[in-house]
């Protein structure tokens, strides 16, 4: 907070002496608060960059959101999973000074209006398009990798191949294989992942359908981000449980939540 009131003590400065530069204007702001409440200049010299906006603005809430905005987007490694949750996980995650710029800018309300909501939203909707671009192929890479080099610890004389990259409706990621009946047999593996450690994921009508199809011979490699740690999970876990078309009524996707022991650990 202190680096926030140290930024607008500045542009205070700026507004009066428009000659000056900001650094100049930071060493006036500073020299002028000496004895008083301690501004945090160096913070407001960090805080700059992310401030984009019109120096006559100082203190709205624009103002602090717009800051806070780029600041949580430029350290999103830090802040990608409880942004991705939502803004209870976000606030329970600051300190106390922290917390005093969010209430500044008046993102913590328990009834917040329209304004607030579509805040929060436009965060998550930029890194979830963000993850939903570019995360996903990361991710059936990472797998294609697990799969080669499994294979080549076994001297499998086969090696597996991305499907997707080909052809996304085939139902599955990646075609590797496996030993079954001491014979090396295709098998079909459909990618997830999820900033958590729960193992809870969705799959569509046409994945299900195709593991339907190859039984044992479909797995599902569960991705928990951004650690990294696999989890093996077979189709005699997941058919079981899959719904059911009822009168008119189709389903198009059906989400899983496993418990432990229903997939083996890489």
């Amino acid at each position: 907070m202190s680096a926030l009131a140290a930024l607008a003590k500045v542009y205070e400065v700026q507004l009066a002496q428009s000659s000056l530069t900001f650094e100049e204007s930071c060493k006036v702001a500073k020299e002028s608060s000496a004895g008083s409440f301690a501004h945090d200049y160096e913070g407001a010299l960090f805080l700059r960059q992310f401030d984009a906006s019109n120096p006559e603005h100082v203190w709205s809430e624009d103002w602090v959101r717009a800051i806070l905005k780029a600041l949580l987007l430029s350290d999103w490694r830090i802040w990608q999973k409880s942004i991705l949750k939502g803004r209870s996980h976000v606030l329970r995650q600051l300190t106390d000074n922290e917390r005093q710029v969010f209430e500044a800018a008046g993102l913590c309300g328990e009834n917040p209006d329209k304004t607030v909501v579509a805040w929060w939203d436009e965060l998550q909707n930029l890194k979830r398009a963000e993850v939903d671009q570019n995360d996903f192929r990361d991710w059936e890479a990472k797998s294609l990798q697990y799969e080669t080099e499994r294979l080549k610890q076994k001297n499998c004389p086969h090696r597996p191949t991305w499907r997707s990259i080909d052809d996304n409706t085939c139902g599955f990621d990646i075609e590797s294989f496996d030993i079954l009946d001491d014979e090396w047999i295709s098998i079909a593996i459909e990618v997830k992942s999820r900033f958590s450690d729960d193992i809870l994921f969705e799959m569509s009508r046409n994945e299900c359908d195709q593991m339907i199809r190859m039984k044992d011979r479909y797995r599902v490699h569960f991705w928990s981000k951004p650690e990294g740690n696999l989890r093996i999970i077979h189709s005699e876990s997941l058919i079981d449980s899959l719904p059911k078309d009822s009168g008119n009524g189709r389903w198009k996707s059906s989400e899983f939540t496993l418990q432990s022991g229903m997939f083996s650990i890489k």
